[in-house]
């Protein structure tokens, strides 16, 4: 059974509880209020599915609070891995893979596809703010790919006698 993402860790001190979000009816996820909390696609893929896009998203900053924990994303590279903890406790590793730019209005559909590969989409607010909207213009991306388990480790076979 799928168990949604609760809680997201990532490089340095990036943590963040995750609560189920919606779109609004214009398409934008309506993220929550607090900083530092993150917001999952509610209809989204969870970290234990085959197919889907896991889609995470939070706010860079806010007036009252200052930088959120998603400004974080910004300095995260290529190579990075994040882990997505399921409801049922499980922990899902996966390393960055992609990072992309889009205008707010042109985030790729298949950021809300349910088929695919299993991957994590992060996302927060990037480019120039538009002080007369009260938005920013684009969206940084993160795009992930499920870690490779890692590798059983082989011990040595112990010294013959002779």
């Amino acid at each position: 059974m799928a168990s949604p993402p609760r809680g997201i860790r990532g490089p340095g001190r990036f943590e963040a509880a995750l609560v189920p979000v919606a779109a609004a009816a214009d398409g934008a996820l309506v993220l929550p209020e607090e900083p530092g909390t993150g917001g999952r696609w509610a209809l989204g893929a969870a970290p234990d599915a085959s197919r889907g896009t896991v889609l995470v998203a939070g706010r860079l900053d806010t007036r009252e609070s200052g930088p959120g924990v998603f400004a974080a994303l910004h300095q995260w590279e290529l190579g990075a891995r994040t882990v997505l903890t399921g409801a049922d406790g499980r922990a899902h590793t996966y390393r960055i893979t992609a990072r992309r730019s889009y205008r707010q209005e042109t985030l790729p559909g298949g950021l809300f596809d349910s088929g695919g590969a299993p991957r994590p989409a992060l996302v927060t607010c990037a480019g120039r703010y538009d002080r007369a909207t009260g938005r920013y213009e684009d969206n940084l991306v993160l795009y992930g790919t499920p870690a490779s388990p890692p590798s059983p480790s082989i011990s040595p076979s112990p010294p013959q006698r002779r």
